[in-house]
Parts: C-alpha cells; sequence; structure tokens
C-alpha cells in the first residue's frame, strides 16, 4: 500500500496532464482550422449593367461567371464596386486581388494578368428611331457630327478616328437624354449596355424612340485581371482559367446569357499577361 502523502501529488500531475493535452488539442484544433478555412478573394468592378450591377440579381453577367467559376472550388468570393477612377489606387494600396470587367487596354494599363475573354462587348452608337438605317451606318461618315461619351472612359482609338466631335457628359444614361432632346446626333455606347439601361429604365417614349445602329464600331472582348504579387496569383490565374473553360457549354452558362442578352466570346487560347514595361 502507497503511503497517503504520495496522492496529492498524483492528482495534482495528472490535472496537470490534462491541462497540457486540453493545450494540445486546442492547438492542433487552431492549426486545423487554419488549414482548412476557405480563401478569400477581393475583386474590385464598375456599375456597367448588365455585365456588372449592384441593381441586378446575381450582381451582372460578370459576377455571376467569376462565382460560377471559383465558389465550387472553395473561394469566398467579395466584389465591392467602385468607381472606374478610383481602381488603380484600391490596387496601389492592395485592397484588391482581381478586378473584372475589363478591356485588353484596360488590363495593359493597370499591369494586370488577364484571363481568357468571356465576352463579347460590342461599341457603337445609338441613334434617333427617325436616323436608323437598315443598310448600316458608314461610320466614316461620322466626321463633324456631334457624339456624347462619358468623361473618363477609355474609348478605343477607333471612335476619335472618326472625325467626330466628341462631347463628354457624366453618364450613359445622360447621353442618352441628350439624344432624344437631339443635343447629340450620336451617343458611343457599348450596345449590351445601352439596350440594358433604355429596357430597365427608359420606359416609356424614350426607350421606343432610341435604338442601336448596327454595325459596331468595334468588338472588344472582356474578361478579367488578377493583380501580380499577390499571394497565388499565378496558381489562381491558371485555376481560374480552368473553370472558365469548364464553364463553356454547361446549361447554366447557357441560361445566364440569356438572361442578361450578352454574347459570349468564342472558345480560344488563354490570353498571354502582357510583357511588363520596362523600369
Amino acid at each position: 500500500m502507497k503511503p497517503r502523502h504520495a496522492c496529492p501529488s498524483q492528482a495534482r500531475l495528472h490535472r496537470l496532464r490534462r491541462h497540457l493535452l486540453g493545450w494540445a488539442l486546442a492547438g492542433a484544433c487552431s492549426q486545423l482550422q487554419a488549414s482548412t478555412a476557405q480563401p478569400e478573394l477581393h475583386f474590385l468592378t464598375t456599375e456597367y449593367p448588365p455585365y456588372s450591377s449592384i441593381k441586378l440579381e446575381g450582381g451582372g453577367a460578370m459576377e455571376w461567371v467569376l462565382r460560377a467559376a471559383l465558389e465550387p472550388r472553395g473561394y469566398v468570393v467579395h466584389i465591392r464596386s467602385v468607381p472606374w477612377a478610383r481602381v488603380s489606387r484600391e490596387i496601389a494600396q492592395g485592397r484588391a486581388d482581381g478586378v473584372m470587367l475589363l478591356w485588353p487596354r484596360d488590363v495593359k494599363e493597370l499591369g494586370l494578368l488577364p484571363t481568357r475573354p468571356v465576352f463579347v462587348s460590342h461599341l457603337g452608337f445609338f441613334v434617333r428611331r427617325e436616323q436608323w438605317r437598315a443598310q448600316g451606318m458608314n461610320w466614316q461618315a461620322l466626321k463633324g457630327q456631334t457624339v456624347g461619351i462619358v468623361r473618363g472612359y477609355a474609348y478605343p482609338d477607333q471612335l476619335r478616328e472618326t472625325g467626330a466631335a466628341l462631347e463628354e457628359s457624366i453618364s450613359d444614361w445622360t447621353n442618352l437624354k441628350k439624344l432624344a432632346a437631339k443635343r447629340f446626333d450620336f451617343v458611343a455606347l457599348e450596345r449590351a449596355t445601352g439596350e440594358h439601361q433604355l429596357a430597365q429604365e427608359g420606359g416609356g417614349e424614350l426607350a421606343r424612340s432610341i435604338v442601336w445602329q448596327s454595325p459596331a464600331l468595334v468588338s472588344i472582348p472582356l474578361t478579367f485581371g488578377l493583380v501580380p504579387g499577390r499571394p497565388g496569383a499565378e496558381a489562381l490565374l491558371t485555376e481560374l482559367e480552368l473553370a472558365l473553360q469548364q464553364l463553356r457549354g454547361q446549361p447554366a452558362f447557357e441560361s445566364m446569357l440569356k438572361r442578361f442578352h450578352v454574347e459570349a466570346v468564342a472558345n480560344g487560347p488563354p490570353a498571354r499577361p502582357p510583357k511588363p514595361k520596362p523600369r
């Protein structure tokens, strides 16, 4: 039989062992939770319906694609809408992993890693119905005509090459109203965006009096861009490329195109990242 005075020491030893075991288990659980936590991604966008808009269910076509591509792969995707003029500053402050709704010129100017193109953006002109021509327009005939544009937008060079007199305004919607009031001869605007605004906000006479005039001046691919230097950016680009490719042809993808009235770009090879600018 063991001496009585040994019992308290053994009890303290057992308690210490339980505490140590508890601490070890808590530490292991914390490490396991950290290792299994869903990675979070922060993307910037701007208001440009039907591709991106806080007013649209699901955030618009581009947001639908991004979430459909990444969320099934375990990512938590945060999308924040900011004025376009703030995008470069947000990137410089390290507050974004990527940007969506980009033309190739935007990708180059922001120095991003582009994905394969997702949609085709048809940039051209809206006219008053009485101006519309069934045979289409020769856009070289725009020389001297007044065309409404939006201040701060990066329009392609083809627009200025028409010789039109470009007048800036604060928004596409303002330009459409000015066109109806005969203050502009034409409005330069992306087709899906203009038709969406007329259908959703135009209502009545304005929607009936303003129409798209074919052909498009230029058709430009829309894509996503990832911020180089962010943790895992190169791996994310590869994973996003694969996910975008797998979305093609799926019933949900085709349904999305019809719902937002947008056009998918023809499937092709992945986009090549722009060459770094010389320092």
